[in-house]
């Protein structure tokens, strides 16, 4: 029996009923719902780990920071009394807390023709803990789909739509500030056509939309100082304000629309607007569209762990079951890329598939910036087509300036075609564009790179540990503070992260750091820390 081969450990089943049974064959009963929460999300996480803050933010994202973190507390203490003899499974530290991986054994796959629901019944009634529950139940529908045949992607029906986006310039006809306004509209009605599948029009709702999404953009002088620019979202219904945005950047004549504020502006209404649809549809417990779908998508991608990876995979192919957008198939492309890049056995046997997604992508829309960000990218880092990459990642700009992707596309592109301070600035552009988006700790991890490439080495430590913080299983972070200590001379920092590193990455090891050419570090090898001596000293250290 399956169940028998845990004896000895915690067994927890996550298919059905949260169970929990100890190494005597008998249930351990956990009384408060957010404590089965929080096992849950250790159990399905990278290495069975994650930070105080991301369960915080999961588990009690209601509350002040403070209290959170007392909450967790409380939640602990409790959980080691009901787990008994094997209190030892449930680890902590000031930072992270984790199940001891040799003393636990978890059921979280679709068995056979099983039909369980994924952690069955556990409500917890925390917006930010039923996002990830849905993301993990969705994640786990299409594998069944496709083998049993019993389950169909879900009609793109109106209930089933995100709610129209009408997007009102409030400056008088034909002054300087409803120019400005209507250029910045142009940027903003882009990147919404591009991120979401959702309508969306440029002009007053009419009285017979009930319930619309209204993106108010005005624009003003400011004297002395230049333009000021302020986004406002609010329900047509309700009138309820959703998210405000503003932003004062100087001026030299003309409206500044290509100020990096003015297109960081561009980009955070973009992800307010899809955080509030995907928050509305979470709070109702409507079926998610295609658009939403891949958004909880694209915030697994960013951890770039395999099983994360795996996940993402399945719901943007099923978005694009529902709804064939080209921005899905952008990112599933980009997702090939890293599981290549990153040598996951997933990106291996299916680098096949490549092409076919490339190809797609740019039939359904060879203008939408994504599918060209992300086609730069594959030929760059996998074909290793330098020229057609710097060509397509530049087309991917013009089409798009307040993407950061394709600033980060084009970074990527010049840094390989030998331009590091170019790659820097646009590199910069890109992290300043995103400052304030969900995966910073991807942009600072760019931003880390090309410092390092261009030699500003106390930049690049300070940018890889955020990174580290803001996401302490995401490995490329790890990798560099690796290397840059042990450049230093700063052994016991470098040993300390390698060994973190290795949690992650069993097959790490200072000499495939220095030595294995395929290893994900080409920042490093471009900048010539490889050969410090400092670092060499450590070749041989057994982690």
């Amino acid at each position: 029996m399956e169940e028998d081969e845990g004896r000895g450990h915690l067994q927890i089943f996550l298919m059905g009923p949260f169970r929990l049974i100890g190494e005597d064959g008998q249930e351990i009963v956990l009384r408060a719902a957010k404590a089965r929460g929080l096992i849950a999300l250790l159990a399905v996480s990278p290495v069975f780990r994650r930070s105080r803050i991301w369960l915080q933010d999961k588990l009690w994202s209601d509350r002040g920071r403070e209290q959170a973190s007392a909450s967790l507390r409380q939640a602990l203490s409790q959980l080691r009394d009901e787990l008994g003899a094997l209190d030892s499974v449930l680890q902590a530290s000031r930072d992270d807390i984790w199940l001891n991986p040799s003393r636990i054994k978890v059921f979280d796959k679709v068995q056979g023709t099983d039909q369980a629901e994924f952690l069955e019944g556990l409500d917890l009634r925390d917006h930010e803990f039923e996002a990830w529950l849905r993301t993990e139940r969705m994640a786990r529908l299409p594998a069944v789909a496709k083998s049993t045949k019993t389950i169909a992607a879900p009609p793109q029906t109106r209930a089933g739509k995100a709610r129209p986006v009408y997007i009102v310039a409030q400056g008088a006809p034909r002054s300087t500030e409803r120019l400005y306004e209507d250029i910045f509209v142009d940027c903003l009605e882009c990147s919404l056509r591009e991120s979401l599948t959702v309508d969306v029009y440029r002009r007053d709702p009419p009285a017979i939309e009930i319930d619309p999404l209204i993106m108010a953009v005005q624009a003003f002088a400011v004297s002395g100082q230049g333009h000021g620019l302020r986004v406002h979202i609010e329900e047509g219904r309700r009138r309820r304000t959703l998210w405000t945005g503003m932003r004062i950047v100087p001026a030299n004549g003309a409206p500044p629309v290509e100020h990096k504020d003015v297109l960081a502006l561009a980009y955070e209404a973009t992800e307010a607007l899809a955080d509030a649809q995907l928050l509305d549809r979470l709070r109702s417990r409507e079926q998610l569209d295609a658009s939403l779908m891949a958004r909880m998508a694209i915030r697994k991608i960013f951890m770039l762990t395999p099983d994360e990876l795996e996940r993402a995979d399945l719901l943007l192919d099923q978005a694009f079951e529902i709804d064939a957008h080209p921005q899905f198939l952008a990112w599933r492309i980009q997702l090939r890329v890293i599981q290549q890049l990153e040598r996951h056995p997933q990106g291996q046997s299916t680098s096949h598939e490549l092409p076919k997604l490339i190809a797609d992508a740019l039939a359904l829309d060879p203008t939408n910036s994504m599918v060209l960000a992300a086609t730069a990218n594959a030929k760059l880092l996998v074909e290793g087509d330098v020229v057609a990459g710097v060509e397509i990642a530049r087309a991917s700009l013009r089409m798009n300036s307040s993407n950061p992707f394709a600033w980060d596309c084009l970074s990527i592109a010049l840094l390989m075609n030998g331009a590091s301070e170019e790659a820097h600035r646009h590199q910069m552009w890109a992290n300043q564009i995103a400052a304030r988006y969900p995966i910073r700790h991807f942009w600072d991890m760019g931003a880390a790179l090309t410092s390092v490439v261009t030699n500003r080495h106390e930049d690049a430590l300070k940018l890889a540990q955020t990174a580290h913080a803001m996401a302490p299983s995401f490995r490329p972070p790890l990798r560099y503070l690796t290397a840059l200590n042990g450049a230093i001379g700063q052994h016991e920092a470098a040993i300390t992260y390698a060994a973190k590193l290795r949690e992650l990455e069993p097959d790490f090891s200072f000499e495939r750091l220095l030595s294995d050419s395929a290893y994900p570090v080409a920042a490093l090898r471009r900048s010539g820390l490889l050969t410090s001596g400092a670092l060499r000293e450590l070749r041989h250290h057994s982690l």
